[in-house]
């Protein structure tokens, strides 16, 4: 991975509200060719900005002892990551305002580290700072930057016959195609100086200037039609002018072997490369896949809700009602009926799964396992308990034939309005769970049929019944609709989270076993408060 620094667009300003807008990194974008590094293009995502952008701070020409500015704002963009700064309210931020305003400081430039990158193409990046350039402007070894601007002051030609000078060091350091016999050194202000390089010793290849510890240059040789000549010019304009054009145009050229100054690629997909021979990419850990939405209970919501608090449930109903009736007074006998009552009993229906699970998948935490198992296992619970609840309605409604459907009306429509019609007399229907064929008919019925379908409440009793829904399920056989009322039913389970988890711990074999269970039942108060209703012959 690689630290950069790399030159973005434009700024804009605004002086009264002390704020800097601009392209901090362009997407899609080749940065110019270095002495060090080869180009490297950012695609859309690849460079990721902090959670808080309030940390990335912003410097003058990557001065990082100068920050005179804070992110307060870093946009993703078809164009590229677009920040915005709020300037500090201090004497060099008054200097960055009109350093921009005068165009002396037109760039924002990415300070990036952590590069890993795939030939000419960055793969991720983390974004440290950022900076307020001038046009143009490079900034020591890795400095990266757009192409160059065509608004941009011409470089003054390059003197052929210039000195070059010594670096930092005191060194320069010159490359050939091969040793020569002498080297003859004029300095200004002394004599001559002729020395003879030395040989290396029989068998070892001539080596260039180190140029990063650890690593070599190469000494480029020159191509077909390329003088040494011309190879010290563009030397000598880079030293005096810090201009690469020359450096550039040799480069460019269609008979050269290797480009100028160029590391070796170190890839991180291609056969043989690090990445790919050394594991050293990590792979991203997904954990869950989706696999389809979660199981959501629509039958169990439509009934009466009741705590399970025995395996079995007891209870009784009348088959006969205790009645009143018109008293005739003044001593005569007190109306009366015989009341009958029969006895009712239900058993909760147990429900279990279990499964052996290798302790390393605790010892280790394995992100994500554990919810996933949990959450599917539960999914399955309430799966199989709303199928249990539906089938316990199908078996206990009272059976209805729907009436004549008369032309131009929907035959679905006429099965929910005669098995509400059935239930009427017992309560209020509040729902109508329809099999998949008929739901669809309604669905693609006429407009009207369909408005009147949609709407909130329907014309059955009194004008409305609130809260009536209608449910497509395919438990329900072809053909029928089950209209029924909420307190025609009653859905029992263990009160608070069900189903309940259980783990024991298989010492010998190194196991978890992990179990959960659960109960329901489900208790049909009033048969008449259901009906199942089937298409008219």
């Amino acid at each position: 991975m690689t630290d950069l620094i790399i030159e973005g667009g434009a700024l804009f300003a605004t002086v009264k509200d002390r704020t800097v807008r601009g392209v901090l990194m362009p997407w899609g974008q080749a940065s110019r060719q270095s002495l060090t590094t080869a180009p490297i293009t950012f695609p859309r995502g690849t460079l990721k900005a902090p959670r808080d952008v309030s940390i990335v701070s912003a410097n003058i020409e990557h001065d990082r002892f100068t920050p005179v500015a804070r992110a307060t704002s870093i946009e993703d963009t078809e164009a590229g990551l677009v920040a915005e700064f709020s300037v500090a309210d201090t004497d060099e931020g008054d200097e960055l305002l009109a350093s921009i305003a005068s165009g002396k400081l037109s760039k924002l430039s990415a300070e990036v580290k952590g590069i890993v990158r795939d030939g000419l193409f960055a793969v991720s990046a983390i974004l440290t700072g950022a900076a307020f350039t001038s046009a143009g402007a490079f900034e020591g070894a890795g400095l990266f930057a757009l192409a160059p601007d065509p608004d941009a002051p011409e470089a003054p030609a390059a003197d052929e016959n210039a000195p070059l000078a010594p670096d930092a060091d005191g060194d320069i350091a010159i490359s050939a195609t091969e040793i020569p016999a002498t080297v003859t050194i004029t300095a200004d202000g002394s004599e001559p100086t002729i020395f003879t390089p030395p040989l290396p010793p029989e068998g070892e290849a001539l080596m260039g200037a180190a140029l990063v510890p650890g690593t070599t240059l190469e000494a480029p040789a020159a191509p077909a039609g390329t003088s040494l000549r011309e190879v010290a010019q563009a030397l000598a304009l880079f030293a005096n002018n810090d201009d690469r054009s020359g450096l550039q145009s040799l480069e460019a050229r269609p008979d050269k072997d290797t480009a100028l100054f160029a590391l070796n690629d170190v890839k991180i997909t291609t056969a043989g490369s690090v990445g790919a021979t050394a594991g050293i990419p990590q792979p991203q850990w997904l954990g869950e896949l989706w696999s389809g939405r979660t199981f959501e209970r629509r039958v169990i919501p439509l009934l009466s809700q009741a705590a399970l608090t025995s395996f079995t449930i007891k209870g009784f109903r009348w088959l006969v009602k205790p009645t009143m009736a018109a008293w005739a007074g003044d001593g005569a006998a007190v109306p009366t009926n015989t009341p009958t009552t029969e006895a009712y009993t239900a058993t909760a229906v147990r429900y279990a799964g279990g499964h052996a699970v290798s302790r390393e998948f605790r010892d280790f935490t394995v992100e994500g396992f554990w919810e996933a198992y949990f959450a599917a296992m539960t999914d399955s619970y309430a799966s199989l308990t709303d199928s249990a609840a539906l089938a316990a309605l199908v078996a206990g409604a009272t059976t209805v034939t729907a009436g004549a459907v008369p032309a131009g009306a929907n035959s679905g429509l006429v099965s929910i309005i005669d098995g509400a019609m059935a239930v009427i007399p017992t309560a209020v229907p509040s729902f109508a769970i329809a099999a998949p064929d008929v739901y669809r008919s309604i669905l693609l019925g006429k407009e009207i049929d369909r408005l009147a379908f949609l709407n909130t409440s329907l014309g059955l009793e009194a004008g409305t019944i609130d809260n009536f829904r209608v449910i497509p399920h395919a438990g329900v056989a072809a053909g029928k609709v089950l209209v029924g009322t909420s307190a025609a039913a009653t859905s029992y389970e263990l009160p608070g989270a069900a189903p309940i988890r259980t783990e024991a711990l298989d010492q010998i074999r190194g196991q978890l076993d992990e179990a959960l269970f659960g109960y329901a039942a489900v208790t049909i108060n009033k048969a008449s408060g259901l009906a199942l209703v089937s298409p008219a012959v």
